[in-house]
Parts: structure tokens; sequence; C-alpha cells
């Protein structure tokens, strides 16, 4: 990979964190999904850019990859066709695990409900974590294994989505692959961070538009990457 294809991107600092925050106007739940989706984003980017897999190598790693994606099917069979035999068989230590490493808000999307956390407006970052826990390890008792099969999906979709993408994958520029997968990242989480399905425009678009220059990637031409990225999510 030569130097002027290597991806540009990177995490806003502490000031343009808070103007991106204020200008979309996010809520504190918002952002702390905002920021975690960036982190790993940052960190796929990373193994992008530092992979140099031959031919043989990467064939080795998509078939790990199906295999690993075959076996979450697997999993996520079993959870949907044992619901009610795991609500009452698994132990409360496992069932508030999972509780423990999903969200507030996606708890409250997968349940339909609002948590009930004191203070809740003056978190963030690790105190969030932190402040939210015992909140989420109950919800995790209560509701486990529900929890764990939207877990799993949330799991296997962008591995089912990336075999399907690779499928045909032609190549092309890093720092437009860069962008693209980001895109659909922030499609991913649409719901969560504006309210909306994505669109290729609107809020969606400009929710993109932001975020993606705050990241250090080209705003020129979003609006079709947009669209690129949506098609290649929908398809």
């Amino acid at each position: 990979m030569t130097s002027d294809d290597r991806p540009t991107f990177r995490l806003p600092d502490a000031t343009d964190w808070n103007d991106l925050v204020g200008d979309l106007g996010l809520n504190a739940n918002q952002a702390h999904e905002l920021r975690i989706l960036l982190q790993h984003v940052e960190a796929d980017v990373q193994a992008f850019a530092d992979r140099s897999a031959t031919r043989d190598e990467r064939r080795e790693l998509v078939d790990a990859l199906k295999a690993f994606s075959k076996a979450l099917g697997k999993l996520e069979m079993v959870v949907r066709d044992h619901l009610p035999e795991l609500s009452e068989a698994l132990p409360h230590a496992a069932a508030a695990a999972i509780g423990n490493m999903l969200t507030v808000t996606e708890i409250e999307r997968i349940l339909g409900t609002t948590l009930a956390v004191d203070g809740l407006e003056y978190l963030s970052g690790r105190d969030f974590e932190v402040g939210t826990a015992f909140a989420r390890q109950a919800q995790g008792v209560a509701a486990g294994p529900e929890l764990l099969g939207h877990m799993l999906r949330r799991i296997h979709q962008p591995v089912e989505d990336w075999l399907e993408e690779n499928r045909s994958n032609k190549g092309g520029r890093p720092r437009d692959q860069i962008r693209l997968y980001h895109i659909s990242k922030l499609a991913q989480k649409s719901d969560v961070l504006i309210g909306e399905p994505p669109t290729s425009s609107g809020e969606f678009l400009r929710l993109c538009t932001e975020v993606v220059g705050q990241c250090g990637l080209e705003t020129v031409g979003l609006r079709d990457a947009v669209e690129r990225a949506l098609g290649v999510r929908e398809s």
C-alpha cells in the first residue's frame, strides 16, 4: 500500500468531539453510541492498514470468517428456538453479563422500555458505563436470552454483510473503501443517532458529512458515496 493510498481516518480530538456533539445536537446516550462506533471503526481501519495478506492467506482468513459466521448462525437459531427454556435456566451471572455487554440505548430499543438511571444526563465516557452498569445487569437478569439474541444478530450481521460485499469486491482505493465502510456503520446506528432510517439526503446525509469530515475523510462527493453505501447495505 503506497503512502498516498493509506487510510487517513482519525478520531476527533477533544475540541472537535465537543463541536461535533454540539453541532449534531446529540444527547448523552447518542454521544456515547457514536463514540463507541468511531472507536470500532478506528480499530477496523487500523487492522486494514496493517494487513498485508497474500492471496492464499486471504483465502484462509475468509474461510475462517465463513466458519465463524456459520457458528453464529447456529447459536442464533438455538437461542431463538429455546428462548422460553433459556429464560428459565440461564444462570443469573450469565444473564447479568449479557446485560452488561449492551448499552443503555440498545437495551431500551430491544425491550421497548426506558431504564431508570439517576443522574444519567451528567454521565459521560467511562463514568457512563460504570453509572449504568447495575441497570444494564438487572435487565440482563430479567431478559438475558432475548437480549442475547439481538446481540448475536448485531455481531452476525456485519460479518454476513462483509462476506456478501466481498464476493464481488474488485478493489478500489483504500480511502474510498474506508469511507464507504464508515458510512455503512453510521447507517447501522442511524435510528439511535438521528431517530430515523438512513437515506441519501436530510439528517443522515448531514450526520455523515459532519462525522466523516471530523474523522479526516473526504466529504467531496459524499452524497454519491452515501447512495453507494446504502445500496450495498440494502442489496
